[in-house]
């Protein structure tokens, strides 16, 4: 039996503090410091990519820089964001915004973090495959596709969801101002 008691916004107005269940708390913390190790280790590779030479030479490096700024963001930013909220209990004040917006922080984080690593995976599997070829893949313009075009193929996918979600981002930034 789950014995867990969940208050919603509508029982109660005031914020009663942070959820005190040690399941949740634990859960909080080894999230938050898994995110911290996230974040200093994948800020290392970085620096290791940008700084040594032979790194920033491999045709594959802008595809690993480019998984790395997804991880970072992920744990930096999506998932402390995400994370947060849960242990300030559900009766803490979230900004209307905030709840909007919410799944713009991590869901297409994830999908950008998959879709990175998809790339990163034909980018090898082509060495693999065409070694002889291989140097058309290599090229500046090809890389530099390779990770621009996520958002053009999710764009287009779905006019539906690209129109949605243009109109989100742009109401997003609108709203910060």
């Amino acid at each position: 039996m789950n014995n867990l008691s969940l208050k919603t916004n509508a029982s109660s107005d005031a914020w009663s503090g942070p959820c005190t269940d040690s399941r949740i708390v634990g859960w909080f913390i080894a999230t938050i410091l898994t995110n911290g190790f996230g974040v200093v280790s994948n800020f290392i590779v970085l620096l290791a990519l940008i700084v040594y030479k032979p790194l920033r030479r491999s045709s594959s490096s802008l595809l690993i820089i480019h998984c790395i700024v997804i991880d970072l963001y992920a744990t930096a930013i999506a998932v402390p964001i995400d994370t947060i909220p849960l242990y300030l209990g559900p009766t803490w004040p979230l900004p209307p915004t905030f709840c909007k917006y919410q799944g713009l922080y991590l869901y297409i984080t994830y999908a950008a973090s998959q879709y990175a690593s998809a790339v990163l995976a034909f980018h090898r599997l082509t060495a693999v495959i065409c070694p002889l070829k291989f140097k058309i893949f290599t090229k500046r313009s090809v890389v530099n596709f390779k990770v621009t075009n996520y958002f053009f193929l999710v764009l287009n996918i779905n006019k539906n969801f690209g129109t949605n979600f243009t109109v989100s981002v742009f109401l997003f930034v609108k709203n910060l101002k």
